[in-house]
């Protein structure tokens, strides 16, 4: 999708369809909030709170590209391996907020070096620093669980 300039700004679990085919195969879906970056940036702040970045929750108008999808990959890999999102123990938005900006998280002891070293490469405040799809697919926690 960023290959087409597509910003989806609401990857979700609700929004990955799983098919059990063989291959399996993964479909991201509901592009209610999505839209054509042709200049790579957006001004829109849009998406679901759990999952938003830095530039989209702050009071300040920040630009963001796609490395807000790539923040959001890293809150789904920690929601998946905890069963909750990372900036959320607090159920007040504002509190919310103030994490994700703070990038206030803890992981759960059973999460591996890894791991935890996958989604903070992925959660980073500076949406430059982020790590990309292609950084991901050599990082060792993705090396090490690869199937052969």
């Amino acid at each position: 999708m960023h290959s087409k300039h597509i910003l989806h700004r609401d990857i979700k679990p609700e929004n990955i369809l799983v098919f059990n085919d063989d291959p399996i195969h993964i479909k991201i879906t509901d592009f209610g909030w999505g839209a054509f970056a042709g200049d790579g940036e957006r001004m829109t702040r849009c998406g679901t709170l759990d999952y938003m970045c830095p530039e989209t929750v702050s009071a300040k108008k920040r630009p963001h590209s796609f490395a807000l999808d790539y923040w959001t990959l890293g809150v789904l890999c920690y929601e998946l391996a905890s069963g909750r999102p990372p900036f959320s123990w607090s159920k007040e938005k504002d509190k919310i907020k103030d994490n994700i900006q703070k990038i206030e998280y803890l992981c759960p002891s059973w999460f591996s070096l890894e791991l935890r070293n996958f989604i903070d490469k992925f959660i980073q405040w500076d949406p430059e620093e982020r790590m990309d799809l292609r950084e991901a697919y050599k990082h060792p926690f993705i090396v090490m669980h690869k199937i052969k």
